[in-house]
């Protein structure tokens, strides 16, 4: 558990273009966020009010992202081929708007990045 909360920590702040590459996609990766820090090889930031720990990962035709909701008591996992982080993100973001009751369509707000 001390490791974990060491992990969890913020170590340092984090700008939207060092998490996405640039501040194109900051309105749908980061719609409400009023926070975005760096742990120890994580993100931390919120997500409608709540503490997100995420560790997103694009390597060879795999995208991967793995995000912890402390106080949902959620973790979510997913993998796929493909090289790109919006169905990735665009499903997580859909399970955790299911926990918080809520509807958005992350689908149509990514799928307009689609190249």
């Amino acid at each position: 558990p001390a490791a974990l909360t060491e992990i969890f920590t913020a170590q340092t702040v984090a700008t939207v273009e060092e998490f996405t590459g640039s501040n194109v996609l900051k309105d749908v990766l980061f719609p409400t966020t009023q926070f975005l820090n760096y742990g120890l090889g994580c993100f931390l930031h919120d997500f409608k009010g709540k503490k997100m720990i995420q560790v997103p990962g694009v390597t060879d035709g795999v995208s991967s992202v793995l995000a912890i909701v402390p106080s949902l008591n959620i973790g979510v996992f997913i993998t796929v081929n493909a090289e790109s982080v919006y169905f990735t993100h665009s499903l997580l973001y859909q399970i955790v708007d299911a926990f918080l009751e809520d509807n958005d369509d992350w689908n149509t707000a990514f799928s307009k990045f689609q190249l």
